[in-house]
């Protein structure tokens, strides 16, 4: 059990027999705030110059660490459409051996 401001159940009781719960038709969901209460500010990350993350051109994609580099780590290969999107020159990082940035 936990404060029900962290966590709190769509019905406040459940089915206790099989044929109850058999005959209930409402669905079971919860909803969850793990940061609720806390009394501390919220991070934000510092996206640098840009203040944008960089996504892909095509699907809108967030980078992740699943796009495949190119070009020396000017652009990337998007892991969802496989479009190639530069990325902006205070983001560039070089490649190593691997093609992983450095």
């Amino acid at each position: 059990n936990c404060d029900h401001n962290y966590i709190r159940m769509t019905v406040n009781a459940l089915p206790n027999t099989a044929s109850l719960k058999s005959r209930w038709g409402l669905p079971l969901g919860a909803i969850v705030h793990p940061m609720a209460n806390e009394g501390l500010p919220v991070p934000l990350v510092d996206l640098g110059p840009s203040n944008s993350i960089v996504r892909c051109r095509k699907c809108r994609t967030y980078i992740n660490p699943f796009v495949q580099w190119t070009d020396g780590g000017r652009r990337f290969r998007c892991n969802l459409c496989s479009n190639l999107t530069e990325v902006p020159a205070e983001y560039y990082c070089s490649l190593d051996a691997n093609g992983q940035r450095r």
